[in-house]
């Protein structure tokens, strides 16, 4: 894993209870966190960061990213982390516990592809 602080971080789930809370902590560990994406958030701010409804609406608005950080409920988790691999995203960082086995299985199928 390769993160340094000029990696340009996107959260999933910045409106979580989970992403809400470590978003702030990441902020003043100096994470270069340029976007956040919470369906049916978009349009909001929070702590000073741009929150979309979509990765691909958060990249046509911010540029690259370089890493996203996932902070969703496990039955939302595979979905997240598809929608990063589609637009490009190399690096995910999925926090999420429990997430059911066979969607861990089919998102190490998709990352290796």
């Amino acid at each position: 894993m390769n993160f340094t602080p000029n990696n340009r971080v996107l959260v999933q789930g910045i409106a979580d209870p989970l992403g809400s809370t470590y978003t702030p902590l990441m902020q003043a560990y100096g994470t270069n966190i340029v976007a956040g994406v919470s369906p049916g958030y978009g349009g909001k701010v929070f702590h000073g960061i741009p929150i979309f409804d979509l990765v691909e609406m958060a990249q046509m608005v911010v540029g690259e990213i370089d890493t996203t950080i996932i902070f969703v409920p496990p039955y939302a988790a595979l979905d997240a982390a598809l929608e990063a691999i589609a637009a490009g995203i190399r690096q995910i960082i999925l926090i999420t516990e429990g997430i059911p086995p066979q969607d861990v299985v089919s998102l190490l199928r998709k990352a290796e592809a």
